[in-house]
């Protein structure tokens, strides 16, 4: 189902909660609205929302204010041909839903519930088809699926090849040359955000590849890194929701071996003296920072813009200054001058063209 499917569904449902009271409807806001959006269709701007309220149609929900006048009330409609039509949703406004608006709420929550269902249950089937690396560690295990307007594109499994996120297999093992910008990706674990160069994080190239949604089994079970996958894909304008909860609970049992392992790590580590910047392998991400500690480095920039990125770069790369698990230190080699970067919005990849690493700093 598409996010304009989701977020009409969304408003509906919203509307349905209150019973409406004679011809007044549910009294709301546009930053209500995106704000309860997010839970269930993942992060919602206001101008999507406004857009998904514009798209309405008229004889399954209405939109109207209720201006005092005097000593009388009067309605205004929510009028789509007038091109001021984005001021009538400033403040508040009430949503009114015809019984015709209910059978179409009904009919999208089928859908949603029955499309996602069916694609988080394929990509369960694919992750138990996993290979692991025969080094001694428990590894998890990861299905993924690919879906646009409806249609499965791929389907892949971890360790196919052997060593190989299921993700990176889907979208470029088997989709190298597909447009796959608009898709859904179901995947039962939670895309990395660092892998060794030359690899490239999952994260950064389901945002590369510009697919519009993932569906997540299970987030990382490591704490250090657990939701920041979920985080950038946020940032980027991608939308992000979880599998059903019993489809959660397989995918953990699945993988309890892969999540006591974290556990009993963290465990470990809360017993022993905190890590510092000299001891850096319980995050590889810290790890990998450190290990070029003092050496001149690439950095891109990337910024929130509407719902894109606008991107630069330091013409003068960066020296590593420093890195922990909270924040990284870099100075520029002209400027001398220093500034710190959240850990969390840094992501870690290699300039293979200048032969030395390479971070995206996002903002």
């Amino acid at each position: 189902m598409i996010l304009s499917d989701k977020l009409e569904c969304f408003i509906l449902g919203y509307g349905l909660e209150i019973p409406n009271q004679g011809e007044y409807g549910r009294s709301t806001s546009l930053g209500q609205l995106s704000v309860a959006a997010r839970d269930k269709c993942g992060e919602c701007s206001t101008d999507r929302m406004s857009d998904a309220l514009y798209s309405l149609q008229s004889d399954h929900a209405e939109l109207k204010k209720f201006v005092y006048d005097g000593p009388e009330i009067h309605a205004v409609r929510f009028d789509r041909n007038n091109p001021k039509w984005r001021e009538f949703l400033w403040g508040y406004f009430n949503v009114i839903v015809s019984p015709a608006g209910r059978r179409r709420f009904e009919q999208l929550s089928e859908q949603l519930q029955d499309d996602d269902g069916k694609f988080a249950r394929m990509a369960i089937d694919e992750a138990r088809k996993s290979v692991s690396e025969q080094d001694g560690r428990p590894h998890p295990l990861v299905g993924a699926v690919v879906v646009k307007n409806g249609q499965v594109l791929s389907v892949a499994h971890r360790g196919e090849p052997v060593g190989n996120h299921a993700e990176y297999i889907a979208l470029e093992k088997k989709l190298p040359d597909e447009v796959v910008a608009g898709a859904t990706v179901y995947t039962t674990l939670e895309p990395c955000t660092t892998r060794n160069h030359p690899k490239i994080p999952c994260v950064r190239r389901l945002i590369e590849r510009r697919v519009a949604r993932v569906v997540i089994g299970m987030l990382d079970p490591n704490p250090e890194i657990r939701g920041m996958g979920e985080q950038l894909l946020n940032e980027a304008g991608i939308e992000t929701q979880l599998f059903p909860r019993d489809l959660r609970n397989q995918i953990e049992e699945m993988n309890c071996d892969f999540i006591i392992n974290h556990k009993e790590r963290q465990s470990r580590a809360n017993t022993s003296p905190p890590k510092t910047s000299s001891e850096p392998e319980a995050n590889p991400k810290v790890a990998e920072i450190i290990k070029h500690k003092g050496e001149t480095v690439t950095v891109f920039n990337r910024q929130k813009h509407g719902h894109g990125y606008l991107e630069g770069f330091w013409a003068n790369g960066a020296v590593v200054v420093d890195c922990t698990p909270l924040w990284v230190v870099l100075a520029d080699p002209v400027a001398k001058n220093q500034q710190s970067f959240s850990l969390a919005n840094v992501e870690v990849a290699f300039d293979c063209e200048k032969n030395r690493l390479q971070l995206t700093l996002y903002r």
